[in-house]
């Protein structure tokens, strides 16, 4: 996430939330692809395909921008990579990627913070 966020938004504070979202947004969709073909076999696989084709849609048309986004599409091809699909499970990695968000947010805009006020005009 942090990656993705410094790479592609330059950490501006604006983008965090549909970074967040749509990173989230990206797994969810990855763990459809690997979990409702188990459940409901070839259609739990054709429902997940066509929740992909519609997330990459979304994208593509610009709707829904805060959940279907840049963000979301890196999630959702590193999520759907068969080697990740057979060895990760994608819950773990979802409870990862939230305790990335809220680690990586709180320390990047809080330095952000602190640089401000270091650098703002001192008052007499």
């Amino acid at each position: 996430f942090l990656t993705y966020w410094m790479a592609a938004e330059q950490v501006q504070p604006g983008a965090f939330v549909s970074s967040a979202v749509g990173a989230v947004v990206g797994l969810l969709v990855a763990l459809g692809l690997q979990m409702l073909p188990h459940l409901y076999g070839n259609a739990g696989e054709a429902v997940a395909v066509v929740i992909m084709l519609v997330a990459i849609y979304f994208q593509i048309v610009g709707w829904a921008k805060v959940a279907f986004n840049f963000s979301t599409m890196i999630f959702l091809t590193a999520g759907a990579a068969v080697p990740i699909q057979a060895h990760t499970d994608v819950i773990n990695a979802l409870k990862s990627l939230g305790l990335g968000i809220v680690f990586f947010g709180a320390v990047v805009m809080g330095a952000q913070k602190l640089a401000a006020r270091s650098t703002a005009p001192a008052t007499t």
